[in-house]
């Protein structure tokens, strides 16, 4: 009864050392997060007319792992990069850039949100958005190239500075305080940096016109 005794005793000890053994050399896996994801964005700036760069930062995802950024608005946004991976705190930092389809606009306005795809967990949705600062001062425009069209036409070019970015502009001519006749374009629209470079025509019911141009932004 002893030996028998002495042998379980045995056998149990070594099971008991197998199991810390192959617990010890077992591949690990991927550790899960511990907490809700979530998100912080800075240092937004204009990168396209129709894109923003912004650093993204995460943290509460799963260790060593993949978190899917997908960036959304009622026009559609593509961001990149698509994914990133977390270190081994199940953080992460990059630098992402989000573009609309389009430009709509001055302003450019997007949310993101990232996932962790162990967990399939989403993070907190933020909003990235960008607002150009107002033109400081009068816009200021400069006439160029001054030509006879036709008799009672003149056509030159037109450069403004100094108007909203990508706002709508209105061109209006005037010959000795009365409105001009006709003034093609009589629109046009600012660039990025709130500048206005286009050709114009003028015409005046009078076959002597002086012209001088007005350009403005809506209100």
């Amino acid at each position: 009864m002893r030996r028998c005794h002495s042998l379980r005793i045995g056998v149990t000890s070594t099971i008991t050392c197998l199991a810390l053994l192959l617990g010890l050399f077992a591949p690990a896996g991927l550790a899960q997060a511990s907490s809700t994801p979530h998100i912080t964005i800075s240092g937004v700036s204009l990168a396209a007319p129709n894109c923003l760069t912004f650093q993204l930062m995460g943290r509460g995802f799963s260790a060593h792992a993949t978190a899917e950024l997908v960036a959304f608005s009622h026009l559609g946004t593509n961001i990149q990069p698509g994914q990133v991976q977390t270190d081994n705190h199940g953080a992460f930092s990059t630098e992402a850039t989000g573009c609309i389809p389009t430009n709509q606009g001055s302003s450019i306005q997007f949310s993101v949100r990232v996932r962790d795809v162990a967990t399939n967990t989403p993070s907190n949705t933020v909003m990235v958005s960008y607002h150009p600062p107002p033109p400081t001062g009068m816009p200021t425009i400069s006439v160029s190239n001054l030509s006879r069209g036709t008799t009672n036409c003149l056509t030159f070019q037109l450069l403004g500075q100094g108007f909203a970015h990508d706002a709508s502009v209105d061109l209006s001519a005037h010959n000795a305080g009365w409105q001009v006749n006709s003034l093609q374009p009589s629109r046009v629209a600012a660039d990025s940096n709130g500048a206005v470079r286009t050709s114009a025509t003028a015409c005046s019911t009078s076959t002597q016109p002086t012209c001088s141009t007005a350009g403005s932004p809506p209100p």
